[in-house]
């Protein structure tokens, strides 16, 4: 068990993160099973929201104690507590909206070095979210396909 007082940027496993909802919660640490619930909880929700992590979790928590929500396990805040603070506006990084496509962007990239056109980099440079940076690949794609 972790001696001290724990911020949410030194969460990082599932036994500092139930550290982190016993201090802020008040929340029972895990015992026995409890911290196998919660290492599985804590790995679903990361691999259903690739672009979260522990300090997303963290905000969970604090958004539940803001609401005086009171779980009674930590891995409550990973199975499903997280729907309500994402609803609320808490956590924005898993908008779907807002992800980035690392694809669409290393294509981008490699766009912005070939080409020359100041009208097509400037597009490419304004377009903002994933789907207006898609449709401007996909055009700048369509022109150079015609033009060549």
């Amino acid at each position: 068990m972790i001696v001290g007082y724990l911020t949410s940027s030194d969460v990082n496993s599932a036994e500092t993160f139930a550290t982190y909802c016993q201090q802020t919660l008040g929340t029972p640490y895990p015992r026995g099973s409890g911290i196998a619930i919660l290492r599985r909880q804590c790995k679903l929700f990361f691999e259903q929201n690739p672009s979260a992590d522990w300090q997303t979790l963290c905000r969970v928590a604090d958004w539940a104690k803001s609401k005086k929500r009171r779980p009674a396990h930590a891995h409550l805040l990973a199975d499903y507590l997280y729907r309500y603070a994402w609803q609320d506006g808490h956590l924005p990084e898993l908008d779907p909206g807002d992800r980035r496509d690392d694809d669409v962007e290393a294509a981008i990239q490699d766009a912005l070095e070939q080409e020359k056109d100041p009208q097509w980099r400037y597009r490419f440079v304004v377009a903002e979210g994933r789907d207006a940076r898609k449709a401007v690949l996909d055009s700048w794609r369509n022109a150079k396909g015609k033009a060549s």
